[in-house]
């Protein structure tokens, strides 16, 4: 699932014009229609762009599962692959993230769908809202959202396209579910371009989420929070962070991108988590933290940087 819409009738030749330059080495046809673009562990067969910025035998394991039909790689893993994948498209340059970004400015449909129910509310027609949702005066719940059962919106909630809320979930006032996350690459002359945020946001069954909390949306898979968990006025969590149930993330934390948190976790006030960490089950993270490092089941860790002050490993078996 996607946030955005897919321009239709692109090929591939025309992304190797936008890339211009940049292109080095090519192998396949470039007269496939290009549907999407994806995540490059996407295992099933369709005609989807994809990146992989890997060397070696690991690049070729990576582009030979992948569903991607076009791949843009580095040019030496298009001269390892040349023949071998022929139901493949590889195109070589330096940066293959840069290309996705570069692709993405020409597959991406940015028009927007401002489409409202009648009667003046900020709810999208094409919104699924089941029994005993309440949405308080000037929330915006966008298209293609479901929210579950006896779920409430505040006043002044922001809910981002195709974010999945479940049951009994509270959204507190001013919250902003599924934004655009924070994702840029720079080119050549140290130009940002944008890199495109596809995912969603998908919330459990009884999950609360403070006001003034911000969720963004994963770039190329979805930002996840698990059942049960609680979420305190003003969190910010990033792009593609998984945060596992029954979790505590208190005031002012900052979770970065591509974090992934186990079960029961708690997280104290303003606390940060550096980007790609592993959180482990039942583990605590200590007043004004800054986490570089990942945190094993059990342990509790403070301090700037943060180190382990307790461990219990047995306390991050999953029951």
């Amino acid at each position: 699932m996607t946030s955005a819409s897919i321009v239709s009738g692109v090929t591939g030749q025309q992304l190797v014009e936008r890339l211009d330059s940049r292109v080095q080495l090519l192998s396949g046809s470039l007269d496939v229609p290009v549907s999407g673009l994806a995540n490059l562990a996407e295992r099933e067969t369709k005609n989807v762009l994809a990146f992989c910025s890997k060397e070696g035998e690991k690049a070729r394991k990576l582009i030979a599962n992948s569903g991607a039909r076009i791949i843009l790689c580095l040019p030496d893993v298009v001269r390892l692959l040349e023949g071998t994948l022929p139901d493949k498209t590889l195109i070589g340059l330096d940066n293959p993230r840069l290309g996705f970004a570069l692709c993405a400015s020409v597959l991406l449909d940015t028009k927007p769908n401002n489409s409202y129910a009648k009667d003046g509310q900020k709810v999208s027609a094409s919104a699924q809202l089941d029994k005993g949702v309440v949405v308080g005066t000037l929330a915006t719940i966008a298209h293609h959202c479901k929210i579950g059962a006896n779920t409430r919106i505040d006043n002044g909630v922001s809910i981002y396209p195709y974010t999945r809320i479940g049951a009994r979930c509270l959204i507190e006032a001013g919250a902003v579910i599924g934004a655009t996350g924070f994702g840029f690459e720079r080119d050549e002359q140290g130009r940002l371009h944008r890199f495109p945020q596809l995912g969603c946001v998908v919330l459990g069954d009884q999950v609360e989420i403070g006001a003034r909390v911000c969720i963004d949306r994963g770039a190329l898979q979805n930002t996840y929070i698990g059942t049960g968990t609680k979420i305190d006025d003003g969190a910010y969590i990033a792009h593609n962070v998984e945060i596992g149930q029954d979790c505590l993330i208190m005031a002012s934390s900052v979770i970065c991108g591509s974090v992934k948190i186990g079960d029961k976790v708690e997280i104290s006030p303003g606390a940060i988590v550096r980007n790609g960490l592993r959180i482990g089950n039942n583990a605590r993270i200590g007043l004004g933290a800054v986490v570089v490092k990942d945190v094993e089941d059990g342990c509790l860790v403070a301090g700037v940087p943060a180190r382990v002050i307790h461990s219990n490993t047995k306390a991050g078996t999953k029951e």
